[in-house]
């Protein structure tokens, strides 16, 4: 990957990647530079600020308020025209701006700090390649049961909704050694919310 700054002098990461596993990849490794070093502790901090409203131990409120002050504040923004581009969450924090790769690793960043298992899904339209992508937490944060999207790119999306009439659709787990099962393999049934 080779690195760009842009006018206001923030690194993004320009690439183009080839299949979902590489992205998915690509995107965890931004998740890591969110949940280490000096962002990592920015980060954290900025999690705990968002849900400082909510009760203690309350998934449904935290998810919630993550998903709102997201969507509040990141402004859906496409890629460069033919590049795929990635930045780190707090990238996405002070550009105020970012697609479904950016706001997907903003939000799992984000969860990441508060506990909760974080993934992603990527789905395909019909007679389409891979074409979106967006965060999901399990929850339970303790046990985890099943697994909530979380889309803030799509105007009218709240936590558990999903694209409709999608072809086909792959979850992944940032922090599991095998993501294809990550919900089964822990005894669990996913159900899917939304």
């Amino acid at each position: 990957a080779e690195a760009q700054e842009v006018a206001l002098g923030y690194a993004i990461t320009l690439k183009s990647v080839d299949g979902i596993e590489p992205r998915v990849s690509l995107l965890k490794k931004q998740i890591m530079e969110g949940l280490e070093g000096t962002d990592g502790a920015e980060m954290y901090a900025l999690a705990r600020r968002i849900v400082r409203a909510c009760p203690a131990r309350n998934d449904a409120c935290e998810l919630g308020a993550l998903f709102n002050w997201v969507q509040s504040n990141v402004r859906y923004t496409p890629d460069i025209v033919d590049r795929d581009t990635f930045q780190t969450a707090i990238r996405t924090v002070e550009l105020g701006a970012g697609d479904c790769d950016d706001s997907t690793v903003l939000l799992s960043t984000l969860g990441a700090h508060l506990g909760f298992p974080m993934g992603a899904t990527v789905v395909a339209p019909p007679g389409e390649d891979w074409a979106h992508v967006y965060a999901q937490a399990a929850v339970p944060r303790e046990n985890p049961q099943y697994a909530v999207a979380l889309d803030t790119t799509v105007d009218g999306a709240y936590p558990g909704w999903r694209p409709r009439g999608m072809e086909r659709r792959k979850d992944f787990w940032f922090f599991a050694e095998d993501s294809e099962d990550y919900l089964r393999r822990r005894g669990r049934n996913i159900a899917r919310v939304g």
